[in-house]
């Protein structure tokens, strides 16, 4: 007798879930989706830091690259001028190109790139690093080493130069050397 009260029931409606049951199962969807939630987040941070890095990685490759470059070309480096500046006299060349600086600017965070032409008209400066680029140069040094050459004079042996750069909060080095290859004047 019991059995046909049973399936009377189930065939009225009245079997399914209980209230306990229904809050089980939201508080397991609930522990589903925040787990999915904190796993994307993390995953979303990652690519920020990664995204970070490359750009850093690219900043101060392309900036090392160039001065490596007009350092080793060089006909003449300067090594008076202090700690956050390099003067490079490059090569003789047709375009009249006499001097190239690169000027860092420790109270604004700003590196400035310069061409010096015989013809003044020609001459150019061009903002590298500010606050307003993606990646902030927070920090320029130049260090010379100076040897005598063959005739006696004092001449620039090697430059180092150590940057940090700045994004989202989160500093990197990097220190990059280039020797003129010339038989420098001062």
């Amino acid at each position: 007798m019991n059995a046909q009260k049973h399936t009377r029931g189930a065939q009225d409606g009245r079997g399914g879930f209980t209230i306990v049951e229904l809050l089980m199962a939201l508080l397991l969807v609930s522990m589903l989706l925040t787990s999915i939630a904190v796993a994307m987040r993390a995953s979303l941070d990652s690519y920020q830091q990664n995204q970070n890095a490359a750009a850093v990685n690219q900043a101060s490759r392309t900036l090392a690259m160039r001065v490596q470059r007009e350092l080793r070309q060089a006909e003449a480096v300067d090594y008076t001028v202090g700690d956050n500046k390099i003067v490079i006299t490059p090569p003789a060349n047709a375009n009249g190109l006499q001097e190239i600086i690169y000027d860092y600017d420790t109270g604004q965070k700003q590196l400035t790139y310069s061409l010096h032409y015989t013809d003044t008209g020609k001459n150019t400066t061009t903002t590298l690093f500010d606050s307003s680029t993606e990646v902030t140069l927070s920090g320029f040094y130049i260090t010379y080493n100076v040897m005598q050459n063959g005739e006696g004079l004092w001449c620039t042996q090697r430059v180092v130069c150590t940057t940090y750069y700045t994004i989202d909060g989160q500093t990197s080095p990097l220190v990059f050397t280039a020797s003129p290859r010339r038989n420098l004047t001062y």
